[in-house]
């Protein structure tokens, strides 16, 4: 699952709801939607997948593989009866050939014990929730980095492809880039 991807709803929400393919909960006189589905819908095109993802995590306090059962099931029942598709950054292009990536002096990062994270912009009230990975970038590229670097760091702690690696990268940095919480700047020499 990309989690820099995010829901497109096709059509609107009341005939999904109509569909009786989400979890409804009955309660003496009323029916409503799982309260995760019902956080889903309302913010679907407000968040990515790996934020939404996030949320669930803390709010409904739940575990990483309860979450993933949640989500994966959701999307599945949403794009399977085509009331949804998936939409990811990784159809933007950013041009990284000899720029540095930046991050921007004015965002704040606070970083939880549990190993998520937020990025913070206030000046464009743009959030991002962040975890493993991301973190690890985010913290590497606390000075001008170039792709390659960034790219040379995560192969030298994870033991993946290196084109699994660029890929990843690339959608991040779409993200962040998207947010402003960082700037491409054409590469001076760092020696």
């Amino acid at each position: 699952m990309n989690l820099n991807a995010k829901i497109k709803l096709n059509g609107d929400v009341e005939k999904i709801l109509e569909s009786g393919i989400m979890f409804l909960t009955v309660t003496e006189d009323k029916i409503e939607l799982n309260a995760a589905e019902q956080m889903i819908i309302n913010h679907h095109d407000n968040f990515t997948l790996g934020e939404i993802k996030t949320i669930l995590r803390e709010f409904f306090q739940l575990d990483n593989e309860n979450v993933d059962f949640i989500l994966e099931e959701f999307i599945f029942k949403l794009t399977d009866k085509g009331f949804a598709e998936l939409v990811g950054v990784e159809d933007k292009k950013i041009d990284i050939n000899n720029k540095d990536i930046v991050r921007k002096p004015d965002i704040e990062f606070i970083e939880d014990e549990d190993g998520t994270g937020v990025l913070r912009n206030f000046k464009l009230g743009q959030l991002l929730f962040v975890n493993g990975t991301a973190i690890r970038i985010w913290n590497f590229i606390e000075k001008p980095r170039s792709f390659d670097d960034i790219c040379d760091y995560l192969l030298s702690i994870y033991d993946v492809e290196s084109c699994t690696v660029k890929k990843e990268i690339k959608e991040f940095l779409a993200v962040i880039l998207e947010k402003e919480f960082i700037e491409l700047r054409l590469q001076v020499n760092r020696s």
